[in-house]
């Protein structure tokens, strides 16, 4: 600490050599600026300290302003009595400069101006270390390397007058401090969509974590060589530390590079521009797996009675982009156009060379698949058909009343509107015996007939069943009793 006015107006003359070797105004790369007390009227960086009641120190910029001074009274004040209002350099960072202006007054052996408490010297005490008396002079201090800058008032050594008047006070405005940081930002990937494994596709999110002593102005992400995408924070460059850290949370596309394995990029720049980066192999697939080979009906496409279609199929190579997963497909009505999707029943599956499937209802159906990779990439205009038949009901069949013309003949309406008719038979058994006959059967359009060849069987009372048999296998076997025509139901065994 400075003891008399003699060493004060030394060093006095030292600051004269400061400033004329200081820096040109603003900050450089490495730098930045914050101000106190300026038209905003704010300050959010300078703090006020006293050692005892003798010294007062105030920091709002719309009261006094930024100052130090001698309390009132009459006593005179003990030595080393200290005010000040002071600036603190993040950790880390350091001040190289300071300017604005200053209302300063040292008499009654009081000591006033501008101190840097790191190196503990006074840097400034007013024009030729003059008190300026009510009026505002210029300072412009370069050349510092400090952690702690300050507008100090002190009584030096020896006791200090007052006589309930402002003997010491220094009142600082429009103050600029230039802070600098070498140092890069801790940056990290902490998470996102992009970064969760595997092979990724269109718009993918990455968070980046970012911090400093200093605050963060910005995070960035890119893909190999593609744009930034970038998060400007807010900064407010009346704090010490003027930009927040934080993680942000940003969107790449990653169409805007090739399929394959390419570098992600996340970088942080923290408040003085200083810049960081991490990366990491991202996997990126945006291309749709080829046709599906060989797609196939397990047991082929006839018609069946039971609704479960397995397909099978061969997946195409990959050429080392990411593996087929699944399938999708659409289950339409056999009229349906190729390039259509009316009336059909959309699905998918997982796996890679087989599914499972259902037709929405009895008839003839088109499925048509086509193959899903993992990051889920597909394409229906790489789909491949297949024809799938269900039929779940059995003919329906009954026996048309006896013709006079022709009482022989016994006639069996059989329809199956789905399917159709694959096998008609009529058999006869006489009462008491336990053969069937079968009889000589002639289809026709609404079913088949049988004729009964009464001379050649022995006379007695029949029984007759018929049996229609579908495509799909599905069978219907009715039975009825006669002596002749009309024929009457019975039950059958």
């Amino acid at each position: 600490m400075i003891a008399n006015r003699a060493r004060h107006s030394l060093v006095a003359a030292a600051v004269v050599a400061l400033t004329l070797l200081a820096l040109p105004s603003g900050a450089r790369a490495g730098t930045y600026v914050v101000t106190a007390c300026q038209g905003d009227f704010v300050n959010n960086s300078w703090q006020p300290f006293k050692s005892n009641e003798h010294v007062e120190a105030f920091t709002s910029c719309s009261g006094e302003g930024l100052t130090a001074r001698n309390s009132g009274g009459y006593l005179s004040v003990p030595p080393w009595s200290r005010g000040m209002v002071y600036f603190d350099a993040p950790p880390g960072a350091r001040i190289v400069r300071v300017s604005g202006e200053a209302n300063q007054n040292s008499t009654g052996r009081w000591l006033a101006g501008i101190h840097d408490e790191g190196l503990n010297q006074w840097l400034w005490c007013g024009p030729g270390c003059v008190s300026t008396f009510d009026t505002w002079a210029q300072f412009d201090i370069g050349n510092l390397s400090t952690g702690r800058i300050a507008a100090v008032v002190e009584c030096g050594d020896s006791p200090c007058e007052r006589q309930n008047q402002v003997r010491g006070r220094i009142t600082i405005r429009n103050v600029s401090v230039v802070v600098a940081d070498e140092r890069p930002p801790d940056v990290g990937i902490s998470g996102g969509s992009l970064v969760s494994g595997g092979w990724k596709r269109g718009v993918q999110s990455v968070e980046v974590a970012a911090s400093d002593a200093v605050g963060v102005r910005e995070t960035s992400a890119r893909l190999g060589s593609s744009e930034e995408t970038r998060d400007k924070h807010s900064c407010d460059y009346s704090h010490t530390a003027p930009c927040p850290n934080g993680m942000d949370s940003l969107e790449l596309d990653t169409r805007t590079v090739a399929d394959g394995h390419r570098t992600l990029t996340a970088s942080a720049r923290d408040t003085p521009n200083n810049l960081a980066e991490v990366v990491r192999d991202i996997a990126i697939d945006n291309t749709a797996p080829l046709s599906p080979q060989g797609l196939s009906v397990a047991s082929g496409e006839a018609w069946r009675n039971e609704n479960r279609f397995h397909l099978t199929w061969s997946s195409p190579d990959q050429h080392g982009m990411s593996p087929v997963t699944g399938s999708k497909f659409n289950v339409c009505p056999a009229s349906t156009p190729s390039d259509g999707d009316a009336n059909c029943q959309p699905g998918s599956r997982n796996g890679d060379r087989g599914a499972d499937i259902e037709a929405p209802g009895p008839g003839t159906w088109t499925a048509r698949l086509w193959l899903r990779d993992e990051p889920g990439n597909d394409d229906v205009r790489t789909a491949r058909e297949v024809t799938l038949r269900f039929d779940p009901d059995a003919p329906s069949v009954s026996l048309v009343n006896g013709d006079d013309a022709d009482p022989t003949r016994i006639r069996v309406r059989a329809t199956d509107t789905v399917s159709g008719l694959a096998e008609g038979t009529v058999e006869a058994r006489r009462q008491g015996e336990d053969v069937w006959r079968s009889l000589p059967t002639e289809f026709s359009p609404d079913g088949f007939s049988a004729v009964i060849d009464d001379e050649a069987l022995p006379e007695g009372e029949y029984a007759l069943r018929a049996r229609a048999v579908d495509r799909a296998t599905n069978a219907r076997r009715p039975c009825w009793t006669a002596v002749k025509p009309p024929w009457s139901r019975c039950r059958c065994d």
